[in-house]
């Protein structure tokens, strides 16, 4: 019995360790503030702060982000991810409700971003290399209207 024991607990950490290695020097991992004098957000979002925390978890990365919003009131957007490129749900998003991140080099990622299974838009992250600053570049439909959202994040 000690056998089985010993060797489930081998399987589930052969499976479990190189996704918590794999991001555990991830430079996302943290809380991020919304610079708003650095970011351009279209006025139709409604935005006018946003937090995002990224944690590592078993299943790879996790993400809350929360949006203060002009009319008052907070937006909650989270999600887990990989970096495989293939699609992950998202809650609390209007304007998509998956998406698919591949790292394209470190601190470096693209995504695709879909509601319904359709592609509405495309994200690109890069952290600075000193670890300070995220940018993210969002191309989207935002009511009908394809918009481009550039947010600057400083690590808190």
């Amino acid at each position: 019995m000690k056998g089985i024991k010993w060797i489930s607990g081998a399987v589930i950490a052969a499976l479990v360790l190189p996704v918590l290695a794999q991001t555990a020097d991830d430079p996302a991992i943290g809380t991020w503030k919304l610079n708003t004098a650095k970011s351009v957000i279209p006025a139709s979002l409604g935005i006018k702060g946003m937090t995002r925390v990224y944690t590592h978890t078993p299943a790879g990365l996790a993400l809350t982000e929360t949006q203060e919003m002009t009319a008052g009131g907070t937006t909650t957007v989270k999600y887990s991810f990989r970096y495989d490129g293939k699609d992950s749900p998202v809650t609390g998003s209007s304007l998509y409700d998956s998406l698919a991140v591949k790292e394209v080099a470190k601190g470096k990622t693209d995504s695709v971003l879909k509601l319904k299974g359709a592609t509405v838009g495309h994200s690109e992250r890069e952290i600075s290399k000193d670890g300070k600053v995220m940018s993210l570049t969002t191309m989207l439909k935002v009511n009908g209207k394809e918009e481009t959202l550039k947010y600057s994040f400083d690590k808190q």
